[in-house]
């Protein structure tokens, strides 16, 4: 399957804010935290996440996901098309000044 352009810019958009927003000064990391659970997944059958402005806020109607998460299979085994992943989370504080690397296990398709 492929993505559509606006749904691979957003993506990318989506890691480049997250390495502006979670990497610090460079440093050694030494904590491991995992962030595969609770992720939220919706399919965009309309293509209007945009427009409803689901970059600012999670949607109704989410489903609760791990990663690495085939959404293409189960209830969604037919769908084509636009589909999102959410996932908020707070730095803690004592990390504030190291390193922080962000690993994600796989979005992929059946």
């Amino acid at each position: 399957m492929r993505f559509s352009g606006k749904c691979k810019l957003i993506l990318i958009a989506c890691l480049a804010l997250c390495a502006a927003v979670f990497i610090s000064v460079p440093g050694l990391c030494s904590t491991r935290i995992e962030i595969n659970d609770d992720w939220r997944f919706r399919v965009d059958a309309g293509s209007e996440g945009l427009r409803l402005g689901w970059t600012s806020a999670v949607p109704a109607e989410t489903e609760n996901v791990s990663l690495p998460h085939t959404w293409n299979s189960g209830d969604h085994y037919s769908y084509q098309g636009n589909a999102w992943y959410f996932k908020s989370f707070v730095r803690d504080p004592a990390l504030r000044g190291k390193r922080i690397e962000i690993h994600l296990q796989g979005a992929h398709l059946a």
